[in-house]
């Protein structure tokens, strides 16, 4: 890869954006996930179509950023959809065994899939907007490969941060996780 293209501020902005869109975007799914199906004792299928709602907000940020970005710049439409999703650990209301989709999940996902959504377009736009034809592979793989590695460090992370952040000893843990897959057999 030549140097001379990483000295676009644009360009790094983006795939820095990007980055850290892979790490919040997989650390929350992740996290999330884990955490409807050992504690809540959701199947794998019934908590995927759970998320059809944030697939969709993601969609409805995405068309929104792609309208504004060619109209007042990609900085511009990056910064409310990174405060949007900021605001996901806020209205998840979760952590308990006696939490409800409706209730305590859904009202995250759906904050958190706009700014997903514009996020992406808007970070993408930045890193492949301002680069030559003849460059255009390699910046689109190398904005591929900061969403890939931003997801590795995403899910490490976060299940990290969850996993410390657990609150009382193991043995309510594994009841909690008892009490779950209870539920889910019913």
């Amino acid at each position: 890869m030549p140097l001379r293209v990483l000295r676009s501020r644009t360009l790094v902005g983006g795939k820095l954006a990007t980055l850290l869109l892979g790490m919040a975007a997989w650390g929350m799914g992740l996290t999330v996930a884990e955490y409807a199906h050992w504690v809540l004792g959701y199947s794998p299928q019934q908590f995927g179509a759970g998320t059809m709602a944030m697939t969709a907000m993601t969609i409805v940020g995405s068309y929104a950023a792609q309208l504004l970005v060619s109209r007042i710049g990609a900085r511009t439409v990056a910064v409310p959809p990174w405060s949007w999703s900021a605001r996901h650990p806020c209205c998840w209301r979760g952590g308990r065994p006696t939490a409800t989709y409706v209730g305590d999940i859904l009202p995250g996902l759906l904050v958190f899939g706009p700014g997903l959504g514009g996020g992406c377009v808007a970070a993408s736009v930045a890193a492949l907007g301002c680069v030559a034809e003849r460059e255009a592979g390699l910046a689109s793989a190398t904005n591929t490969a900061a969403f890939q590695v931003g997801g590795a460090f995403g899910a490490a992370t976060v299940s990290t941060v969850a996993a410390s952040r657990a609150v009382g000893p193991v043995e309510s843990i594994g009841r909690a996780r008892c009490r779950g897959r209870r539920r889910s057999e019913r």
